[in-house]
Formats: C-alpha cells, structure tokens, sequence
C-alpha cells in the first residue's frame, strides 16, 4: 500500500508479499524491502490481519500527537471484528 500526507510526502510501503510466512517473504522482496514495511498473506492480497497490521503500522508514520484522517471504502478487507 501506498501512503501520502495531505501535504504529499510520501510514507514508507507497506508490502503484503505471498507467502506462508514473512522470513519467504523478505527472502523474496530482498534489498527493495530497504526501509519499508512487510507482511504476508498466501494470495499476495489484502486481508483482515494485513489491514489491521496497516492500520498499526500507519500511525508510526507520523509525529506524535499529529490528527491522521484516513479515507477508506468498505471493502471486505477493511471490516473486521478483530479489536
């Protein structure tokens, strides 16, 4: 996932590779991992636990205490029981 500020500074990646663990993972995306962040899923696609692995991730990019707005649509992924 690609991330911008609403100044238009670009945030680090969040990549979802495929794979049954992140150590394939990382293996597999090798040097353009560099400084951003990874996940797996086994269909390379977003899913529940990746998008809450996001929406963690995500805050990490910002000074403290700084307001994020985020604009998502209701996509399967995006809605999750998960606490």
């Amino acid at each position: 996932m690609a991330s911008i500020t609403s100044d238009n500074q670009k945030l680090l990646l969040f990549i979802i590779g495929k794979g049954n663990n992140i150590e394939t993972v990382e293996d597999e995306l090798g040097p353009m991992i560099d400084d951003n962040k990874c996940t797996f899923c086994v269909n390379a696609y977003m899913n529940s636990e990746c998008f809450c692995q996001y929406l963690e991730f995500l805050p990490n990019q910002y000074p403290n205490n700084q307001t994020i707005h985020l604009i998502i649509y209701k996509y399967s992924s995006h809605t999750s029981n998960v606490s």
